[in-house]
């Protein structure tokens, strides 16, 4: 069963868009899953991404991706591009899952990021561009099926602090909150009705709607 998550996920997913809907900017991010070296259970990778004042979203915990660009022929391909540049991993060699519902924070109506999944069986070795990416974690998401690692923490964005659920795993200070936790709390619904993510939760005695919140984020 360890990786029986992998096609059950797919199957769960929605076609990758080709189009370009109207009125809306579109940005992309990659959820990329790896099976845990020893239980087969999913990895996901998470980044921190640099600090830089032109970045609203400077220093935060987030999944690699980034603005589509014009010469982009699909959102996929623009997951794919931000992918490479941010993180050196070249995804158009793997498997493409699937997408995601795409998401519009509530701080940029206007914009509309659009989360694609890859699965990949190794991982090469990355190669950080510092202009944008800090850090870059492995993170099991059986994790996430813990009560423990969901809580309310003070989050500071565009000069002001709210106390906002979020998603911490165990790095020191590495929080995931705001539009990456929507996103990962979809993709962990998703999961959870896996053969994989049941038995966990059946393990773990761990029921998802009383624990993942999205309020008031959704």
């Amino acid at each position: 069963m360890t990786q029986e998550w992998h096609f059950q996920l797919k199957s769960k997913l929605g076609p990758i868009p080709s189009d370009r809907p109207g009125g809306r900017e579109q940005s992309a991010v990659s959820l990329i899953l790896k099976p845990h070296q020893e239980t087969g259970g999913p990895e996901i990778v998470f980044i921190k991404r640099a600090e830089r004042s032109d970045d609203p979203w400077s220093g935060h915990m987030a999944f690699p991706g980034g603005r589509r660009h014009r010469e982009d022929q699909s959102i996929v391909q623009t997951a794919i591009r931000e992918t490479y540049e941010e993180i050196g991993l070249q995804l158009s060699g793997h498997e493409a899952l699937g997408a995601m519902a795409a998401y519009s924070p509530k701080v940029s109506p206007g914009l509309s990021v659009h989360p694609h999944l890859f699965f990949i069986h190794d991982v090469p070795s990355l190669k950080l561009d510092p202009k944008e990416v800090e850090e870059v974690h492995w993170v099991p998401v059986e994790q996430a099926f813990d009560s423990s690692a969901f809580t309310q923490r003070p989050h500071t964005f565009r000069g002001m602090t709210l106390s906002l659920p979020s998603f911490s795993f165990d790095i020191k200070d590495r929080h995931i909150w705001g539009v990456t936790y929507v996103i990962f709390l979809d993709f962990l619904y998703a999961l959870a009705e896996t053969d994989w993510g049941q038995q966990l939760c059946r393990e773990r005695n761990f029921t998802p709607k009383e624990i993942w919140e999205y309020r008031p984020y959704r």
